[in-house]
């Protein structure tokens, strides 16, 4: 329309009312003022009796468009006042949930699994716990013909319905609702299933080091909570999670990447309990090289799928790996870790005492033991291992107290 005034094509401009031209009383008041008049245009605005021939009557209209300039903004602090309140009782207050999310037909502001796409969402999960990159996993969902979004039944799809990319798994990957956290007008609250608290300042903290798990493609994400945990006065360390499914040049350029940060120290982990010592000492070289280049210490963190996380653990060592994680009777998640009885009476050094530990395993283990908790070494934990796998299918069957071994072990093979 501007255009149009401008090129002479309209005489006369009319709204219902005022607000109609504009609720910013500057910018409409410029063009009644200003525009419309150096153009030889006509304004008129019906219910409020404004037209630009009577200049009696447009004597009142600066005072009209602050008010509707004021009604604006009373209500755009209504709306958001509304909005703030619903979405602080936990209520969507979005246009489009998250892929994998619908709206409860009962309940718009509640979401709910969308049971078409949410099996989607844990594939990539899954993938992403398995070591995989977010190319990869786009590769993996396009060539499975995925759509990229909530399809209607009997709807032909293009192959832009299939484009996911790495840039759009990264965003999943990362999007705060699939772990539970709520969003509230760009401020996160912690949300019903989110275990997340600010980190406090080191001296006003019981720990000293702050351990950053990742995965190799999310290193960079990783980097920036180490730089927040610098920050805030902590020594910090990087651990390699699923090192076992990283090709050779990935493992290279993390190290390079880890290196050059300012983390204290990178850690050696197998988290799927398949390594051997072999490996092991392969690995136990490349970190060394890594941290020594750059001043920083070493670590291993075994799993004992296999029964080899001592042996692992003790190979490090023998490498110049300085910090050896163990635990009392091997307690972890899983097949748990490195026995720290176990260690101890491989190092034979005279400052560790064996004494107060085999009184706490005696004191606490035997009963937590005898009470039905669980850990340790197991054959579904030993195929996971064995097969280079996540153990969460170990973990579900150890809790189903599965006997079926070979059919596991067929499962597992039937994921391939």
């Amino acid at each position: 329309m501007i255009a149009d005034i401008e090129a002479g094509k309209i005489g006369c401009v009319i709204t219902k009312d005022l607000s109609r031209l504009g609720r910013n009383y500057i910018e409409a008041g410029s063009y009644i003022e200003i525009f419309f008049p150096k153009h030889n245009v006509r304004y008129i605005a019906i219910t409020d009796d404004v037209d630009g021939l009577t200049r009696q009557e447009m004597d009142i209209t600066p005072f009209k468009n602050i008010l509707n300039d004021m009604y604006s903004r009373d209500i755009s602090k209504k709306v958001l006042a509304g909005r703030m309140t619903r979405s602080r009782q936990g209520k969507f207050c979005g246009g489009q949930p998250p892929l994998g999310l619908m709206r409860d037909p009962e309940d718009k502001g509640h979401l709910i699994l969308d049971p078409e796409t949410a099996p989607v969402i844990r594939k990539i999960y899954d993938m992403a716990l398995d070591g995989w990159g977010c190319m990869r996993i786009a590769k993996q969902l396009m060539d499975d013909k995925i759509p990229i979004t909530r399809v209607k039944s009997n709807t032909e799809c293009d192959v832009n319905y299939y484009s996911w990319g790495s840039a759009r798994i990264s965003h999943i990957l990362r999007n705060p609702f699939y772990k539970g956290a709520h969003l509230v007008c760009r401020t996160h609250q912690k949300g019903i299933r989110s275990n997340t608290y600010d980190i406090i300042p080191r001296e006003e903290s019981v720990i000293d080091l702050v351990r950053i798990a990742t995965y190799i493609n999310t290193i960079p994400a990783a980097l920036d909570m180490v730089r927040h945990c610098k920050n805030m006065g902590y020594e910090t360390t990087i651990n390699i999670m699923a090192i076992s499914n990283a090709k050779e040049s990935e493992i290279t350029e993390a190290l390079q990447l880890i290196g050059e940060s300012e983390v204290d120290g990178i850690y050696l982990v197998d988290s799927y309990g398949s390594l051997y010592m072999e490996q092991i000492d392969d690995l136990s070289d490349q970190y060394l090289e890594a941290a020594e280049n750059t001043g920083k210490f070493t670590g291993i963190h075994a799993h004992n799928n296999q029964q080899l996380a001592f042996a692992n653990t003790i190979t490090a060592l023998t490498r110049g790996v300085s910090y050896l994680d163990a635990t009392v009777n091997g307690m972890g998640r899983g097949a748990g870790n490195c026995a720290s009885e176990q260690l101890l009476g491989f190092l034979k050094n005279p400052k560790y005492d064996i004494i107060p530990l085999l009184k706490f395993l005696e004191k606490h283990i035997v009963p937590l033991k005898e009470s039905g908790v669980v850990w340790g070494y197991n054959i579904p934990y030993l195929l996971t291992g064995q097969m280079n796998r996540h153990p969460r299918s170990a973990i579900a069957a150890t809790k189903e107290k599965r006997t079926d071994f070979l059919n596991f072990y067929l499962e597992l093979g039937d994921k391939d």
